[in-house]
């Protein structure tokens, strides 16, 4: 099995839909070189922007912590860039990953993902001063997540999704979808906000 993956590991629910906003960040991830702390609020996107720009070849998701596995795929795939998705809850990988980047002679940039709070820290550990803020959506842009997603409902329960996801249109989503399953009082209510 490989190491890496187009695809990242997730514990949210992702509905296929239009991919809304972000053109800008996407712009910005294009222009940027060497390892790179991109980081926003948990739920605002970013690894739902970093599986798009991996759509184009952009990089490639870290989805196990075998070192000898990493190796033997870095060697077979040559990544221009490896994602480490949620990397303040990985600290170790990356200092695995710079190591081995040395060892093998490779030459991939680490991406690593963040909350605000851990940024400082992934940026000293990563070595380097490049990072990228993933912003909060407007509430325009949540509504044309919400709308993506495929949920048809009332004024009402549009507006409490937009109010409960506050610019996160991962968390929009994942109320979207506990809609469409069925729980649509618990959304309204906010119950379902707070067992997310």
């Amino acid at each position: 099995p490989s190491a890496l993956s187009r695809v990242p590991l997730k514990t949210r629910t992702t509905i296929p839909g239009r991919f809304v906003g972000r053109e800008e960040e996407q712009t910005q991830l294009r222009g940027l070189s060497g390892d790179i702390v991109l980081w926003g609020q948990p739920g605002v996107g970013k690894t739902a922007l970093l599986e798009r720009m991996s759509e184009d070849e952009w990089g490639y998701f870290l989805v196990d912590d075998d070192r000898e596995t990493i190796a033997n795929t870095v060697r077979r795939l040559d990544p221009i860039r490896i994602i480490l998705d949620d990397a303040h809850f990985k600290i170790d990988l990356i200092s695995q990953l710079r190591q081995l980047r040395e060892e093998i002679g490779a030459k991939f940039n680490i991406v690593a993902t963040c909350w605000p709070a851990r940024v400082k820290d992934i940026r000293g550990h990563l070595g380097t001063s490049v990072t990228l803020e993933i912003p909060l959506l407007s509430r325009d842009e949540i509504a044309e997540v919400v709308g993506s997603a495929g949920l048809k409902g009332t004024e009402e329960l549009i507006q409490a999704i937009i109010d409960q996801a506050q610019g996160r249109a991962g968390l929009a989503t994942t109320l979207a979808w506990l809609c469409i399953s069925g729980q649509s009082i618990e959304v309204a209510r906010g119950d379902a906000l707070l067992a997310d």
